[in-house]
């Protein structure tokens, strides 16, 4: 294969990538199959970043903690980070350059994270960053934690389905939770466990081969079924 060749067929590669992971059907699918943790089942897709926090050494050498952080025993088998709110100024856990997630060109990203609040108080929020090819910031996004209002003191998964809010430009993920400034500090902390990012890229591909009408099947099935 000449010079020529090889750019062509390079390029066409590249295309067909970036089609299928800014595809419709395959972000369809993709959603789908991610709320299957949310729902108490397995999550999919092949983990590319996790950390649930049981080695503090490990966790303080890929995260800056600012503020009023502790990691520790979660009380229910696990450990987690929590967050006490300062009166003035933010608490959070910020993922350390060294750790940025990559983004491929057929990556499906899905960010996964349990978290619960203590009395009457708020859990940690999810801020991804998005970053180009040479770590240029490109844009930012929150995401409140859910909890379940009647257990706050119980653990509650959340997801995001970050390439839905990443810009094609982005080469680089950063995670960082954090906890806005509170009055009553000292009182209301909150928690965050078992992080992890998944890529649904591959099982998404594998299965629109498999099943080639899997595409509209999962678009009209209710959130979350097993199809």
């Amino acid at each position: 294969m000449n010079v020529k060749s090889f750019l062509v067929a390079v390029i066409a590669a590249l295309s067909v990538a970036a089609a299928f992971a800014d595809d419709y059907s395959a972000r369809a699918i993709a959603r789908q199959m991610s709320r299957r943790w949310i729902t108490g089942g397995n999550e999919a897709g092949e983990r590319v970043f996790a950390d649930d926090f049981r080695d503090t050494a490990k966790t303080v050498a890929r995260w800056r903690l600012k503020g009023d952080i502790k990691i520790g025993p979660d009380g229910d088998g696990g450990a987690s980070v929590s967050f006490t709110p300062d009166k003035e100024n933010f608490t959070e856990l910020i993922m350390k350059d060294s750790e940025f997630i990559p983004v491929g060109e057929t990556s499906l990203l899905c960010v996964h994270w349990r978290a619960r609040a203590a009395r009457g108080g708020n859990a940690p929020s999810l801020r991804i960053d998005a970053f180009d090819a040479d770590r240029k910031h490109l844009m930012a996004h929150g995401e409140r934690s859910i909890t379940d209002p009647t257990e706050p003191m119980l653990f509650t998964r959340n997801m995001l389905f970050a390439t839905e809010r990443l810009p094609k430009e982005a080469k680089f993920l950063k995670l960082h939770f954090y906890m806005g400034p509170g009055k009553n500090k000292g009182n209301h902390f909150g928690e965050v466990a078992d992080v992890f990012v998944t890529d649904l890229g591959p099982v998404v591909a594998a299965e629109l081969a498999r099943r080639p009408d899997s595409a509209q099947e999962y678009e009209r099935a209710p959130a979350g079924a097993l199809l």
